[in-house]
């Protein structure tokens, strides 16, 4: 898969911008990967990597990203479906997210190490996960409310 270096590139004057630069902060657009329009960023870790989402020239699908610290963004495969969503990343690169199959099937939580197929966990919700590789997320079941767990 070739990458497609993005730039970083200041943003024009949107209120967003002009609020950061009155607070001494220069924002910059995370470019979405080629073959997609707009983008959404969930979580940045501590070396610099974001990971979030970005949707089709068609708004037909969302896929997870991964941006590295010089703005490349990858997109991801491996959390199933045509909605997907990366919602965390730790030190080690494992990104935690979800992957939905069409807008009102079950929601999966998967794991995406880069070298390994994800490991899915189903009717479930990923929001983040820690440097010990455990994911915090909720579980949805038929017979009761949705539960806030831990995987472990």
């Amino acid at each position: 898969m070739a990458l497609t270096v993005a730039p970083l590139l200041p943003l024009g004057p949107a209120e967003g911008a002009q609020g950061a630069a009155r607070a001494g902060l220069v924002m910059y657009e995370l470019q979405p990967p080629e073959g997609y329009s707009s983008t959404v960023a969930e979580l940045l870790s501590e070396a610099g990597h974001a990971v979030g989402s970005a949707r089709d020239a068609r708004g037909e699908k969302y896929v997870p990203v991964r941006w590295e610290p010089n703005g490349t963004a990858t997109p991801l495969s491996g959390l199933g479906g045509d909605w997907m969503w990366a919602k965390a990343i730790n030190d080690d690169g494992i990104i935690a997210g979800t992957g939905q199959r069409g807008r009102c099937a079950a929601r999966n939580a998967t794991l995406l190490p880069d070298e390994k197929p994800g490991r899915v966990l189903k009717n479930s919700l990923a929001q983040t996960i820690n440097n010990a590789g455990q994911i915090l997320g909720s579980a949805e079941y038929w017979d009761v409310p949705t539960r806030a767990v831990i995987w472990r």
